[in-house]
Protein backbone atom coordinates (compact mmCIF):
# COMPACT_ATOMS: atom_id res chain seq x y z
CA UNK A 1 0.00 0.00 0.00
CA UNK A 2 1.19 3.53 -0.75
CA UNK A 3 2.65 5.45 2.17
CA UNK A 4 0.06 7.60 4.04
CA UNK A 5 2.05 10.80 3.46
CA UNK A 6 2.10 10.33 -0.31
CA UNK A 7 -0.29 12.34 -2.44
CA UNK A 8 -1.94 9.60 -4.46
CA UNK A 9 -4.55 10.51 -7.08
CA UNK A 10 -6.54 8.35 -9.48
CA UNK A 11 -7.24 9.10 -13.12
CA UNK A 12 -10.26 7.06 -14.20
CA UNK A 13 -11.11 6.43 -17.83
CA UNK A 14 -14.77 6.21 -16.93
CA UNK A 15 -16.26 5.29 -20.29
CA UNK A 16 -13.70 2.51 -20.68
CA UNK A 17 -14.34 1.30 -17.14
CA UNK A 18 -18.06 1.09 -17.83
CA UNK A 19 -17.40 -0.72 -21.10
CA UNK A 20 -15.33 -3.31 -19.27
CA UNK A 21 -18.04 -3.63 -16.64
CA UNK A 22 -20.72 -4.18 -19.30
CA UNK A 23 -18.61 -6.95 -20.83
CA UNK A 24 -18.06 -8.55 -17.43
CA UNK A 25 -21.63 -8.42 -16.08
CA UNK A 26 -25.10 -9.26 -17.38
CA UNK A 27 -27.23 -6.63 -19.20
CA UNK A 28 -28.68 -4.14 -16.71
CA UNK A 29 -26.09 -4.93 -14.03
CA UNK A 30 -23.46 -2.58 -12.66
CA UNK A 31 -21.51 -1.95 -9.47
CA UNK A 32 -21.60 1.16 -7.33
CA UNK A 33 -18.49 3.24 -7.94
CA UNK A 34 -17.85 3.89 -4.24
CA UNK A 35 -17.93 0.15 -3.56
CA UNK A 36 -15.35 -0.30 -6.31
CA UNK A 37 -13.14 2.45 -4.89
CA UNK A 38 -13.29 0.92 -1.42
CA UNK A 39 -11.77 -2.24 -2.84
CA UNK A 40 -9.16 -0.25 -4.77
CA UNK A 41 -8.25 1.59 -1.57
CA UNK A 42 -7.29 -1.66 0.08
CA UNK A 43 -4.14 -1.23 -2.00
CA UNK A 44 -3.98 2.50 -2.70
CA UNK A 45 -4.96 5.36 -0.37
CA UNK A 46 -6.49 7.91 -2.74
CA UNK A 47 -6.57 11.63 -2.08
CA UNK A 48 -8.52 12.62 -5.20
CA UNK A 49 -10.23 10.85 -8.09
CA UNK A 50 -10.42 12.47 -11.51
CA UNK A 51 -13.15 10.72 -13.51
CA UNK A 52 -13.66 11.19 -17.26
CA UNK A 53 -16.80 9.97 -19.00
CA UNK A 54 -19.61 10.83 -21.37
CA UNK A 55 -23.27 10.05 -20.73
CA UNK A 56 -24.58 7.95 -23.59
CA UNK A 57 -27.29 9.52 -25.72
CA UNK A 58 -30.73 7.96 -26.03
CA UNK A 59 -32.28 8.01 -29.48
CA UNK A 60 -35.74 7.00 -30.65
CA UNK A 61 -34.14 4.44 -32.97
CA UNK A 62 -32.22 2.66 -30.18
CA UNK A 63 -32.73 -1.06 -29.73
CA UNK A 64 -33.92 -2.49 -26.43
CA UNK A 65 -30.36 -3.63 -25.65
CA UNK A 66 -29.02 -0.12 -26.29
CA UNK A 67 -31.70 1.41 -24.06
CA UNK A 68 -30.78 -0.95 -21.24
CA UNK A 69 -27.09 -0.16 -21.70
CA UNK A 70 -27.79 3.59 -21.67
CA UNK A 71 -29.78 3.42 -18.44
CA UNK A 72 -27.20 1.16 -16.80
CA UNK A 73 -24.41 3.58 -17.66
CA UNK A 74 -26.44 6.48 -16.28
CA UNK A 75 -26.96 4.69 -12.99
CA UNK A 76 -23.23 3.90 -12.78
CA UNK A 77 -22.15 7.46 -13.63
CA UNK A 78 -24.66 8.86 -11.13
CA UNK A 79 -23.05 6.68 -8.44
CA UNK A 80 -19.68 8.14 -9.43
CA UNK A 81 -20.88 11.68 -8.74
CA UNK A 82 -21.96 10.71 -5.23
CA UNK A 83 -18.37 9.96 -4.20
CA UNK A 84 -16.95 13.02 -2.42
CA UNK A 85 -13.43 12.42 -3.73
CA UNK A 86 -14.50 12.58 -7.36
CA UNK A 87 -14.02 15.43 -9.80
CA UNK A 88 -16.17 14.47 -12.81
CA UNK A 89 -15.19 15.65 -16.28
CA UNK A 90 -17.81 15.07 -18.94
CA UNK A 91 -16.95 14.60 -22.59
CA UNK A 92 -19.24 14.76 -25.60
CA UNK A 93 -20.13 12.89 -28.76
CA UNK A 94 -19.16 14.20 -32.17
CA UNK A 95 -22.16 15.38 -34.17
CA UNK A 96 -20.56 14.11 -37.37
CA UNK A 97 -19.02 10.77 -36.38
CA UNK A 98 -20.94 9.92 -33.22
CA UNK A 99 -17.65 9.05 -31.50
CA UNK A 100 -16.82 10.08 -27.94
CA UNK A 101 -14.59 13.14 -27.70
CA UNK A 102 -12.73 14.93 -24.92
CA UNK A 103 -11.95 11.96 -22.69
CA UNK A 104 -8.62 10.28 -23.46
CA UNK A 105 -6.83 13.50 -24.36
CA UNK A 106 -8.23 15.31 -21.32
CA UNK A 107 -7.15 12.52 -18.98
CA UNK A 108 -3.71 12.25 -20.57
CA UNK A 109 -3.03 15.98 -20.42
CA UNK A 110 -4.23 16.26 -16.81
CA UNK A 111 -2.01 13.36 -15.79
CA UNK A 112 1.04 14.81 -17.57
CA UNK A 113 0.50 18.39 -16.36
CA UNK A 114 -0.11 17.17 -12.81
CA UNK A 115 3.21 15.35 -12.89
CA UNK A 116 5.05 18.35 -14.36
CA UNK A 117 3.59 20.75 -11.78
CA UNK A 118 4.08 18.33 -8.90
CA UNK A 119 0.44 18.19 -7.82
CA UNK A 120 0.73 14.50 -6.91
CA UNK A 121 3.37 11.97 -5.89
CA UNK A 122 1.80 8.81 -7.27
CA UNK A 123 -0.90 8.21 -9.87
CA UNK A 124 -3.31 5.31 -10.23
CA UNK A 125 -4.64 5.07 -13.76
CA UNK A 126 -7.87 3.10 -14.13
CA UNK A 127 -8.21 2.07 -17.75
CA UNK A 128 -8.20 -0.73 -20.25
CA UNK A 129 -6.99 1.52 -23.07
CA UNK A 130 -3.36 1.17 -24.15
CA UNK A 131 -3.59 4.54 -25.95
CA UNK A 132 -2.91 6.16 -22.57
CA UNK A 133 0.58 4.65 -22.43
CA UNK A 134 2.25 7.92 -23.42
CA UNK A 135 0.58 9.76 -20.53
CA UNK A 136 1.96 7.10 -18.17
CA UNK A 137 5.45 7.44 -19.61
CA UNK A 138 5.29 11.24 -19.40
CA UNK A 139 4.35 11.14 -15.72
CA UNK A 140 7.24 8.77 -15.11
CA UNK A 141 9.67 11.20 -16.73
CA UNK A 142 8.83 13.54 -13.88
CA UNK A 143 9.72 10.80 -11.39
CA UNK A 144 6.14 9.93 -10.53
CA UNK A 145 5.19 6.38 -9.65
CA UNK A 146 2.29 5.18 -11.76
CA UNK A 147 0.10 2.17 -10.98
CA UNK A 148 -2.51 0.48 -13.17
CA UNK A 149 -5.96 -0.71 -12.12
CA UNK A 150 -8.18 -2.43 -14.66
CA UNK A 151 -10.89 -5.02 -15.09
CA UNK A 152 -9.91 -8.39 -16.51
CA UNK A 153 -12.36 -7.88 -19.39
CA UNK A 154 -10.39 -4.86 -20.61
CA UNK A 155 -6.71 -5.13 -19.87
CA UNK A 156 -3.85 -3.12 -21.48
CA UNK A 157 -0.66 -5.25 -21.40
CA UNK A 158 1.46 -2.42 -22.80
CA UNK A 159 0.66 -0.24 -19.78
CA UNK A 160 0.97 -3.14 -17.33
CA UNK A 161 4.57 -3.65 -18.46
CA UNK A 162 5.40 -0.02 -17.67
CA UNK A 163 3.62 0.67 -14.38
CA UNK A 164 5.08 0.08 -10.94
CA UNK A 165 2.15 -2.04 -9.79
CA UNK A 166 -0.79 -3.54 -11.68
CA UNK A 167 -4.02 -4.56 -9.99
CA UNK A 168 -6.57 -6.56 -11.98
CA UNK A 169 -10.13 -7.09 -10.77
CA UNK A 170 -11.50 -10.37 -12.03
CA UNK A 171 -14.75 -12.35 -12.13
CA UNK A 172 -15.18 -16.04 -12.95
CA UNK A 173 -11.41 -16.47 -13.43
CA UNK A 174 -11.59 -14.67 -16.77
CA UNK A 175 -8.00 -13.45 -16.52
CA UNK A 176 -6.57 -16.89 -15.85
CA UNK A 177 -8.68 -18.57 -18.53
CA UNK A 178 -8.63 -15.97 -21.31
CA UNK A 179 -5.65 -13.64 -20.82
CA UNK A 180 -2.75 -15.58 -19.27
CA UNK A 181 -2.74 -18.42 -21.84
CA UNK A 182 -1.82 -15.93 -24.57
CA UNK A 183 0.35 -13.69 -22.36
CA UNK A 184 2.08 -15.92 -19.79
CA UNK A 185 4.76 -13.27 -19.20
CA UNK A 186 2.16 -11.23 -17.27
CA UNK A 187 1.76 -13.74 -14.48
CA UNK A 188 4.57 -12.26 -12.37
CA UNK A 189 3.84 -8.68 -13.40
CA UNK A 190 0.26 -8.32 -12.18
CA UNK A 191 -1.76 -8.93 -9.06
CA UNK A 192 -5.16 -10.45 -9.77
CA UNK A 193 -7.92 -10.15 -7.18
CA UNK A 194 -11.56 -11.16 -7.16
CA UNK A 195 -14.06 -8.32 -7.62
CA UNK A 196 -15.71 -8.68 -4.23
CA UNK A 197 -18.44 -6.03 -4.19
CA UNK A 198 -22.26 -6.09 -4.51
CA UNK A 199 -23.66 -6.14 -8.04
CA UNK A 200 -26.53 -3.71 -8.62
CA UNK A 201 -29.31 -3.89 -11.20
CA UNK A 202 -31.45 -1.29 -12.95
CA UNK A 203 -34.50 -3.45 -12.20
CA UNK A 204 -36.19 -2.35 -9.00
CA UNK A 205 -38.33 -4.60 -6.78
CA UNK A 206 -41.88 -4.89 -8.06
CA UNK A 207 -41.07 -3.85 -11.62
CA UNK A 208 -40.31 -5.78 -14.76
CA UNK A 209 -37.03 -4.95 -16.40
CA UNK A 210 -38.27 -4.26 -19.92
CA UNK A 211 -41.23 -2.20 -18.78
CA UNK A 212 -39.08 -0.23 -16.37
CA UNK A 213 -36.60 0.68 -19.09
CA UNK A 214 -39.40 1.50 -21.53
CA UNK A 215 -41.03 3.90 -19.05
CA UNK A 216 -37.71 5.66 -18.39
CA UNK A 217 -36.92 5.85 -22.08
CA UNK A 218 -40.29 7.28 -23.10
CA UNK A 219 -40.04 9.92 -20.40
CA UNK A 220 -36.54 10.85 -21.57
CA UNK A 221 -37.79 11.41 -25.11
CA UNK A 222 -40.75 13.48 -23.88
CA UNK A 223 -38.46 15.71 -21.84
CA UNK A 224 -36.08 16.12 -24.75
CA UNK A 225 -38.98 17.06 -27.03
CA UNK A 226 -40.40 19.57 -24.55
CA UNK A 227 -37.08 21.17 -23.69
CA UNK A 228 -37.19 24.79 -24.85
CA UNK A 229 -40.84 24.68 -25.97
CA UNK A 230 -43.39 27.17 -24.65
CA UNK A 231 -45.95 26.14 -22.06
CA UNK A 232 -49.52 27.45 -21.81
CA UNK A 233 -48.45 30.29 -19.53
CA UNK A 234 -45.73 31.45 -21.95
CA UNK A 235 -42.74 30.15 -20.00
CA UNK A 236 -40.23 27.74 -21.46
CA UNK A 237 -39.60 24.14 -20.51
CA UNK A 238 -36.13 23.78 -19.06
CA UNK A 239 -35.71 20.06 -18.53
CA UNK A 240 -32.37 18.33 -18.59
CA UNK A 241 -33.02 14.64 -19.27
CA UNK A 242 -29.95 13.76 -17.23
CA UNK A 243 -31.60 14.92 -14.00
CA UNK A 244 -34.81 12.93 -13.80
CA UNK A 245 -33.61 9.35 -14.15
CA UNK A 246 -33.70 8.52 -10.45
CA UNK A 247 -37.43 9.23 -10.34
CA UNK A 248 -38.04 5.91 -12.07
Amino acid sequence: MAMPNKRVVAFVDGSNLFGGMAEMLKPGQYFDFSDFIKQVEQDFSLEKIFFYGTYMRHLSTDSKAKRILTLTQRRFFDSVKKNNKVIFYQGHFSKTTGKEKGIDVHLGIDMAVGAATNTYDEAVIVTGDADLLYAVETAQRFNKSVHLVSLSSRFPPAIALKTRRTLIFDLNNHFEKKVLPTRPFLEKRVHVTHLDIPIQSINKPGTKGAGHVKKWYQTALICQARNGRKTDDGTSWKINSATFIDRF
